[in-house]
């Protein structure tokens, strides 16, 4: 059985250390089609699984400013990945939990790890991994890349995650959900069968003005189109 896996995260978090932890530096290099983003492809075997990695460009937010942004966003799309893991940086780790909410909104499972743990205690930080667990609903590994530590402990939640299916939604108020559903209606009849099961995703990123989604957005008509920076902001406040 196979299991395909995006690893997401900020540049410099040891996601490509990670990557290479699981493939052994068996990885294919291509540039995405229609840019010149490299991506890195590669599997491993565990438990009676084959897991594809697929090793995403650097990224801050799935709303993207740059165009390895906006092909980590498309991988995610197109590639339909069942299990995402989200790399994050111990010692800074707030900086990246907005990404974590962006990738939850995808409605894919998600894994976090927590890398570099051992800089972050040097440094005082501390890192209460039941109760971030608890909080995001999400499995999370604490990890050492670069010391090869909780490679199998990922490997094992990345099957557990695969085999419970679960997702996560961040909820919004009342009125924000309200809003939100109605956009999600009017835009499941404009995409395409495989789209579908991202509509809520899709729907999100039209309000918050993702490029990526534009055309989407003429669908909507002008009296909902308008109300997109009211909420967007409200959006972005709430996570």
């Amino acid at each position: 059985m196979r299991i395909k896996v995006a690893l997401v995260g900020h540049p410099n978090v040891g996601k490509s250390v990670i990557f290479n932890n699981l493939t052994g530096l068996k990885a294919i290099v291509s540039n995405y089609p229609g840019t010149t983003v490299e991506i890195y492809e590669g599997k491993t075997r565990w438990k009676d699984f084959i897991i594809e990695l697929i090793d995403t460009p650097g990224t801050y937010s799935l709303v993207p400013t740059t165009q390895a942004e906006e092909v980590t966003c498309r991988v995610i799309l197109e590639e339909r990945p069942d299990v995402i893991v989200h790399v994050v940086d111990a010692t800074s780790i707030r900086r990246h939990l907005y990404l974590t909410l962006e990738l939850l909104e995808v409605g894919a499972p998600v894994v976090l790890v927590v890398n570099q743990i051992d800089r972050a205690e040097a440094l005082g930080v501390k890192i209460r991994k039941e109760e971030l667990s608890r909080l995001l609903n999400i499995p999370v590994v604490m990890c050492i890349a670069t010391k090869r530590v909780g490679m199998i402990t990922l490997l094992d939640k990345i099957i557990e995650a695969y085999k419970r299916r679960s997702t996560a939604y961040p909820r919004y108020p009342k009125i924000i959900e309200g809003y939100l559903g109605l956009i999600e209606k009017m835009l499941k009849e404009e995409l395409p069968p495989d789209l579908k099961r991202f509509s809520r995703f899709i729907a999100i990123h039209v309000i918050l003005g993702n490029k990526i989604f534009n055309r989407l957005a003429r669908a909507i008509p002008e009296h909902l189109k308008i109300e997109f920076p009211k909420y967007s902001r409200q959006i972005i406040l709430e996570r």
